[in-house]
């Protein structure tokens, strides 16, 4: 793993949480027995998607179009949930009395004019890929830590359903929370350690900023170069500091 001072993903929403904080019997540095972060779900920076169901009609540039009035409509999917995988989504929903084929829309905010619904695949600022398997399917071509909506319906003869609930989801793999954060005063230092997180390919530090105009997490270093973090795997060494004043914490 690669020593580095801050992580900018398209998780630019991502907020921090405080966790439980220990206080170490030297005096030297407040440190949070577990540093807490959390996930907090938000759209991409693009056009918003709509708070409704697409049309009957949605498809846009890639898909097939069904109208309201049509005939002996099948029913609609129930239950459809997404799961995040690395660049994928897999979609699942509940299996339709007599249906073995379905359509999959998602919201392409990204798209040259003013963000609309296409049936999936078709190619936009990625190439959008679905791999059906039944009552679920895999979208591909994802961008990790962006969140991405979906609707399904049903088709039959040459009819389509309504559209089913919303899924919205995020792509890639969102890695746990560090556990066992530690800190050991050194000189002028502090030495922190956490123990390794699944699927993690880096770390990210904060330390109260208790001089700045308004009080605040800052991360490490902060933007004016003080507080250098040295990053070693899962430890890092805080340096900069004043011998005898008490520091706080928090990694993700």
């Amino acid at each position: 793993m690669k020593p580095q001072s801050r992580i900018r993903t398209a998780l630019n929403a991502l907020l921090w949480t405080a966790g439980a904080i220990a206080l170490l019997a030297i005096g030297y540095a407040l440190i949070p027995a577990n540093g807490a972060a959390q996930a907090q779900e938000a759209a991409p920076a693009n056009t918003p998607v709509p708070s409704g169901p697409p049309p009957d009609d949605a498809g846009g540039v890639g898909g097939a179009s069904g109208a309201s009035s049509q005939p002996d409509r099948p029913p609609s999917p129930t239950n459809l949930t997404g799961v995040g995988g690395v660049g994928i989504i897999t979609l699942d929903w509940g299996d339709v009395a007599g249906v073995t084929e379905f359509e999959v829309t998602q919201w392409d905010g990204h798209a040259t004019r003013e963000g609309q619904w296409r049936i999936l695949p078709f190619n936009s600022n990625h190439n959008f890929t679905i791999t059906f398997n039944g009552s679920s399917a895999v979208v591909g071509g994802l961008e990790n830590g962006v969140k991405y909506t979906h609707y399904v319906r049903s088709k039959k003869d040459g009819a389509t359903s309504a559209w089913s609930n919303r899924a919205s989801t995020f792509a890639g793999v969102i890695p746990s929370v560090p556990t066992n954060f530690t800190g050991a005063p050194g000189s002028g230092s502090i030495d922190l350690d956490w123990d390794a997180v699944a699927h993690a390919t880096a770390y990210e530090v904060q330390q109260w900023n208790g001089h700045a105009n308004k009080l605040e997490w800052t991360d490490l270093p902060f933007e004016d170069g003080s507080f250098p973090i040295e990053f070693n795997e899962t430890s890092a060494k805080v340096r900069g500091l004043i011998k005898g004043t008490t520091y706080s914490y928090r990694i993700r």
